[in-house]
C-alpha cells in the first residue's frame, strides 16, 4: 500500500512546479483567484455558496505546501511567508465578521487538516 502511495505522490509531482519560481507563480496565482473570490462574499448566504470552492482552493493550497517541501524542505516556509499578504488577511478577516462566518471557515480548514492528517499516515 505505502508504495501505490508514493508512486502517486511522485506521479503527482513530476507533473507540478519544481523550482522556487514555480512555487511562488503558482502560489500567486492561488492568491489572486482567492481573493477574487473573496471579496465576492458579503454575507452568510454568499460563503455558504462558495464554500465547495473555498475548500478546493484551501486543499490545493495543502497541496502545494506538500509539494513545495517535498521538492525543497526550505520552500515550504517561503511559500508560507510569500502568500501572508496583507490584502489576503484583510478579505479573511473582513469575512470573519460576518455573524456565523467563523464556523464556516474553521470547518473548510479542519476538513483541509484531516485530509493532511490522513496523507502523513499513509506516507508513513
Amino acid at each position: 500500500m505505502k508504495k501505490i502511495y508514493l508512486f502517486l505522490i511522485i506521479v503527482l509531482t513530476a507533473c507540478r512546479p519544481s523550482t522556487s519560481e514555480d512555487f511562488q507563480s503558482e502560489g500567486k496565482a492561488w492568491m489572486k483567484s482567492c481573493l477574487k473570490e473573496l471579496k465576492e462574499i458579503k454575507t452568510l448566504d454568499d460563503l455558504n455558496k462558495k464554500q465547495a470552492f473555498i475548500q478546493k482552493k484551501y486543499n490545493q493550497l495543502a497541496e502545494l505546501i506538500l509539494l513545495a517541501n517535498l521538492k525543497e524542505p526550505q520552500q515550504e516556509l517561503d511559500l508560507i511567508e510569500n502568500m501572508e499578504s496583507k490584502e489576503l488577511h484583510s478579505e479573511l478577516m473582513r469575512i470573519y465578521l460576518i455573524p456565523g462566518a467563523k464556523e464556516v471557515i474553521a470547518s473548510i480548514q479542519l476538513e483541509t487538516l484531516k485530509k493532511l492528517n490522513g496523507i502523513d499516515r499513509r506516507v508513513e
